[in-house]
């Protein structure tokens, strides 16, 4: 009789082992291809359209820039200046030395934040600049106040209000109110008298300021 041979099948599950370990291996690089897609889109490294700031007004972000956070930062330190200044008002009124010392650093205050909102050049802007510009120390401005070179600050306030006023029509609309009473306490000041004898009406003017100031900033 002829042998019959049964040859015996070879089990599948090897290579059904392999296919799922090749397919498992295109899902998982496809994976991290995506994963990093992502991350690029997140983070953008490419020097040519990523955007870093810099001490040169570059760009940070939501259209701010360094120089724009040095100037607010500026802005903030010197109306924190003329607060101090005035922190015990009624002498700010009455000596001439808190006097002078108050309307220098509420001028650069004042010149500071028309910077920071780029306002265009005035002759009273340009007047606070070099207001502002001068001298804290007391020995000159007591002299100068002796000299009478200061002994008349009514034009000081009147070149303050132009300039605050100017800001707020700019970008506080919400302070013409706030302007308009400055305005009132700007002309109670008499270029008649001097300074020290009309200590209210400076104290009502550079506390009222200093309230607006503070409003305007951010």
């Amino acid at each position: 009789m002829a042998e019959i041979k049964i040859e015996k099948k070879k089990p599948t599950w090897p290579w059904v082992v392999l296919v799922l370990f090749i397919l498992a291996l295109i899902a998982f690089f496809a994976f991290k291809d995506e994963i990093s897609d992502e991350m690029t889109d997140d983070y953008n490294d490419d020097p040519k359209t990523a955007q870093y700031g810099d001490s040169a007004g570059t760009s940070m972000g939501n259209g701010a820039t360094h120089a724009d956070y040095d100037l607010d930062s500026t802005a903030t330190a010197e109306v924190s200046a003329y607060d101090r200044s005035i922190a015990n008002s009624p002498r700010s009124a009455s000596d001439s030395t808190y006097s002078n010392t108050a309307f220098v650093n509420l001028s650069q205050a004042v010149a500071r934040k028309a910077k920071t909102h780029d306002l265009q050049s005035s002759e009273a802007l340009e007047r606070l600049e070099r207001y502002g510009n001068q001298t804290n120390d007391s020995s000159v401005a007591t002299n100068s106040v002796e000299k009478g070179i200061l002994k008349n600050f009514k034009s000081i306030s009147e070149d303050v209000t132009e300039v605050l006023e100017a800001i707020q029509t700019k970008a506080y609309p919400s302070l013409k109110t706030e302007i308009s009473t400055l305005k009132q306490h700007a002309s109670k000041l008499d270029t008649n008298n001097a300074w020290s004898k009309q200590p209210k009406q400076l104290q009502s003017f550079l506390e009222k300021a200093r309230a607006i100031l503070n409003n305007m900033n951010p």
